[in-house]
């Protein structure tokens, strides 16, 4: 299976705003992410465009916005700096961030989304 990755912002623009049915996902990759269901994750063409302009529209929302901003701020201050700061000043002085992080983003999309904090 091939794959095409960037980081130029410009070529994120082209490939996913200008040009998007130039780079279809396929089935290789739809079978390799089958869990993520037919989501925006692995749809093409006209389907991709729907449901990209649905999340846009959503997401563009001011009263969401701060609403996220301030939810993503509080979640930080009580939970992930506390421990951060624990685990820093622990004997070790070692931080597993994909781990810590993954756990906040979880606890994080939850609480935005579910409005329940698992406290993961």
């Amino acid at each position: 299976m091939d794959f095409i990755g960037t980081s130029d912002p410009l070529n994120a623009h082209h490939i996913f705003s200008k040009s998007y049915a130039k780079y279809r996902k396929g089935e290789d990759f739809k079978a390799i992410f089958e869990f993520l269901g037919e989501g925006i994750f692995n749809a093409d063409g006209e389907a991709w465009k729907f449901q990209r302009q649905l999340l846009h529209s959503i997401l563009n929302n001011e009263e969401l916005q701060n609403h996220m901003t301030t939810t993503l701020k509080l979640k930080m201050e009580c939970t992930l700096f506390p421990v951060l700061d624990a685990r820093v000043g622990g004997v070790r002085g070692e931080v597993d961030m994909q781990d810590v992080v993954s756990r906040f983003m979880f606890d994080y999309v939850c609480l935005w989304v579910l409005g329940f904090d698992p406290g993961n």
